[in-house]
């Protein structure tokens, strides 16, 4: 068996794999996903909220980042 006909059968291997599995990931997209849930990308990340009812404390707080910026230098 030449190099060629090699060529062929692992092309016409290739190519069925790809109808296969192409076929099925085309069918999920035409669907609308992977199931009846819809999806949403990233992460949700917790966060704290700040009690707003005492301004006048939350006013006189340093941001985050003033601390970062204050420990780093510390260093």
């Amino acid at each position: 068996m030449d190099s060629w006909e090699f060529n062929k059968i692992a092309g016409a291997i290739l190519a069925a794999l790809l109808v296969v599995f192409g076929g099925k990931t085309l069918l999920e997209v035409g669907q609308g996903g992977h199931g009846s849930h819809e999806a949403k990308a990233g992460y949700t990340l917790p966060v704290q909220v700040a009690d707003n009812s005492n301004s006048a404390g939350a006013a006189g707080s340093a941001p985050a980042g003033f601390e970062v910026a204050a420990v780093l230098s510390a260093t």
